[in-house]
C-alpha cells in the first residue's frame, strides 16, 4: 500500500470515527436542545458571515503584503479575496486538506503571478498566520491555567504543549534565519532514495521558492510585521464570533472564555488536521471544553454547528470562485487558440488549470 493509499485510509477511518462520535454528541445532548439553540442565533447568521468575512478580507490583504511589491500590480485584491476562499474550498472538502488547498491558490493565479513568486507568497502569509496562531494559543493556554481551577494532569499537558509550541516557533526562526533550505533538501533525499526524476526536477523550483521565504523575513522586517498585525486581527475576528454566537444562543459569554475557547480549539484543529472538516472533532472538542468553562455540553455543541454552517457557506462562495476561475481560465485559452488557429479540436488547449506545485 502506497503512503498515499495509506494515508487516505487514516482520513476514511478518522471520518467515520468522527461521524460517531458527532452521532453520540447530538443524542447525548438531544437534536430538540440544540435545534432550539441554533434558533436563537436567527439572523445572528448574517452578522457572523459578515464578521467572517472581514476575516477572509484580513487575510487576502495580508497575503497582498507577502507578494513582492514589483509583483503586486498584477493582480487585484478582490481577486485574491476570491482565489484564497477557492483555495480553503478545496482544502475543506477535499481529503487532502492543505496538501492541496495551498499549492492550488498558487495554481490560480499563475497567469497573473510566476507559481515560485506565488507559492512563495501562500506559504510566507500561512507560516505568519500559523505563527499568530501560536501566540493566540500560548496566551489562552496561559488564561486558562491561570482564571480556572483545573486538575494538576491537565495544567501539566498544558505547560507541555506550550512549550513545545514555543519550541517549534524557535526552530522554525532559526531555520529561516540560517537560511537551511529544508524543503529543497527533503526533495533531494526523495530524489535519492525513491529514484524518481520528477523529484530532481523540483528541486530547482523548491530552492527559489524557499529563497523568496527567507528573504521576505529576513530583509523585508517591517512588511513582516504588518502582515503579522493583520493575521492576529484576522485571528481576533475569531474570537468575536465565538463570544457574538455564545450570547446568541444564551450563554454566558465573557471575552476571556471567548478568547480561551478559540485558542484551544486552534489546538484541537491542529492535531486532527488530517479529519475532514473536522467532523465530530471539532463538535467534541468544543463541548468538552465548554463543559470544563460551566457553559455546558449544549453550548458547546451549538457552538461548533454555527461555525461549521458559517464555513460551509463560505465554502459554497470559495467553490463558486473557483468554478468562475475555470471558466474563465477556459473561455481565455479558446480565445487563444481561436487567433492561432487551434479552434476547438486543438489538442493543446490550455483550459486545463493546473493545482500542483
Amino acid at each position: 500500500m502506497t503512503t498515499s493509499a495509506r494515508m487516505k485510509k487514516i482520513q476514511a477511518v478518522s471520518l467515520i470515527l468522527g461521524l460517531t462520535l458527532f452521532v453520540g454528541l447530538l443524542y447525548s445532548v438531544g437534536v430538540g436542545n440544540i435545534f432550539q439553540s441554533l434558533q436563537l442565533v436567527g439572523s445572528g447568521f448574517l452578522i457572523l458571515i459578515l464578521v467572517s468575512g472581514v476575516r477572509h478580507l484580513l487575510r487576502a490583504v495580508a497575503w497582498m503584503k507577502c507578494i513582492e511589491e514589483g509583483q503586486r500590480k498584477r493582480i487585484g485584491l478582490f481577486e485574491l479575496f476570491n482565489v484564497r476562499l477557492a483555495g480553503e474550498a478545496i482544502r475543506y472538502v477535499s481529503f487532502t486538506g492543505p496538501l492541496l488547498g495551498e499549492p492550488s491558490k498558487a495554481a490560480l493565479i499563475r497567469k497573473r503571478l510566476p507559481m515560485v513568486h506565488g507559492l512563495s507568497s501562500v506559504i510566507v502569509e500561512n507560516l505568519t498566520y500559523t505563527l499568530g496562531a501560536i501566540l493566540i494559543t500560548i496566551s489562552g493556554m496561559a488564561l486558562l491555567l491561570v482564571k480556572f481551577t483545573l486538575s494538576s494532569g491537565i495544567k501539566v499537558m498544558g505547560v507541555v504543549i506550550t512549550l513545545f509550541m514555543v519550541a517549534a516557533a524557535v526552530i522554525a526562526q532559526r531555520a529561516i534565519a540560517r537560511r537551511s533550505f529544508a524543503l529543497t533538501r527533503l526533495i533531494q533525499w526523495l530524489g535519492k532514495v525513491t529514484g524518481k526524476e520528477w523529484f530532481q526536477k523540483k528541486v530547482g523550483g523548491a530552492q527559489s521558492v524557499e529563497e523568496n521565504i527567507y528573504d521576505f523575513y529576513n530583509h523585508r522586517g517591517s512588511t513582516f510585521f504588518l502582515v503579522l498585525t493583520l493575521e492576529l486581527s484576522a485571528h481576533f475576528t475569531n474570537i468575536l464570533e465565538v463570544y457574538l454566537i455564545l450570547r446568541f444562543i444564551g450563554a454566558r459569554a465573557t471575552v476571556t472564555a471567548s478568547f480561551i475557547i478559540e485558542a484551544m480549539m486552534k489546538l484541537v484543529n491542529f492535531v486532527f488536521f488530517f479529519v475532514p472538516g473536522q467532523v465530530g472533532v471539532f463538535e467534541g472538542g468544543n463541548a468538552l471544553l465548554l463543559k470544563a468553562l460551566g457553559l455546558g455540553l449544549a453550548a458547546g455543541v451549538t457552538l461548533a454547528l454555527v461555525e461549521k454552517i458559517r464555513t460551509l457557506a463560505w465554502t459554497a462562495y470559495g467553490l463558486l470562485a473557483l468554478m468562475f476561475a475555470f471558466r474563465k481560465d477556459a473561455g481565455a485559452s479558446s480565445v487563444e487558440h481561436g487567433r492561432d488557429g487551434g479552434g476547438i479540436g486543438s489538442s493543446d488547449s490550455g483550459a486545463e488549470v493546473n493545482m500542483s506545485a
